[in-house]
Formats: C-alpha cells, structure tokens, sequence
C-alpha cells in the first residue's frame, strides 16, 4: 500500500512557466503511473516520449511508501510538487567579538542546488519525508486560509536532530 494519503512526487525543473504547471504535473502523473513498479526512493530522469518533460524537468523523484516496490495499478493518489532549484549564495551572518569578525552561521535560500540529492539518499524505516512533505503543506494551507491560531494550533517548528530515523517536534 502506497502511504494513506497518497504519496510525494518531486519534480526538479530546469524552468518552471507558471502558465504549463498543469499540463506538466499531468504529464508527470502519467509518466509516473506508466512505470508499472515503482522502488522506494525511485530518480527517473530519461523520458522518451514526453516532450515537455524533456524540456522543462531534470529529475522525477518518486516518494517514498512503507513497502520497497509498489505497482503503479495500486497508487490511489499521487501528491506532485514542481520546482526549481536556486543557484545563490548563502547569506553569512557575521559578529563582531573584540574587532575580529568570526562566523556566526549561513542562511540559504531553499531549494537549494547544492543540498539537491541530499534529501533522496536518507532512508528511514516510516515514510517519514512524505509525513513531513504532509505536515508541510498543512502549515501553508492553513496560513494561505488565513486560520486563526487561537482556534486551531499547528506547530511551526519542526527540530530534526540525531541519526536518521529520529524525529522530534518541538512546538511553538
């Protein structure tokens, strides 16, 4: 069984037309369902017959579902995420102790391409990305709703710490 809501597939793009993001996530969903089976954490990146595909997209990452392979006749709901990567650079936050300038960290801007292959080489037992993919657009769609935090609380901050397979939430 694929996860119970369906699961996450990314889209890398190389340019991302807001005006073709219809007509590529069907495109996507059908490529995707053509495969017949699908592994866990699956990078399909040849499409032969697909020409916006082969124009627009780098890579399809296929999410990850409690199985290790899964036939495509058995997804029920495929969640598609479109995006480009960002090429910046980091922003480096700087302090000042005794006249010396030390480091005090970096900020980059997400999705960055550096971090991009990262993401697909952890594994964990539960399809843990695709509950954070999950919980993710549950904390967007409830802002773009304009939800009132007094009435229905949702954490905004997500602490992943330790090797991977720990997850721990820490609420605001």
């Amino acid at each position: 069984q694929a996860f119970s809501n369906g699961f996450f597939t990314e889209v890398n793009c190389r340019i991302l037309p807001e005006h073709l993001l219809d007509q590529l996530a069907q495109q996507v969903y059908q490529f995707v369902r053509k495969q017949g089976e699908l592994n866990r954490s699956l990078i399909l990146n040849t499409y032969v017959e697909e020409s916006l595909l082969n124009e627009y997209v780098n890579k399809i990452y296929v999410g990850d579902f409690e199985e290790n392979k899964i036939k495509t006749k058995e997804i029920n709901s495929m969640h598609i995420i479109l995006y480009k990567t960002i090429d910046d650079n980091p922003f480096n936050h700087e302090v000042s102790i005794e006249g010396e300038k030390q480091n005090l960290g970096c900020r980059w801007s997400l999705p960055h391409y550096q971090f991009e292959s990262l993401w697909e080489t952890l594994e964990f037992d539960l399809p843990l990305k695709s509950q954070l993919m999950q919980y993710v657009f549950t904390v967007i769609r409830f802002d773009k709703a304009n939800i009132d935090r007094t009435v229905i609380h949702c954490n905004q901050t997500i602490l992943l710490y330790g090797p991977p397979g720990l997850f721990l939430l820490y609420s605001d």
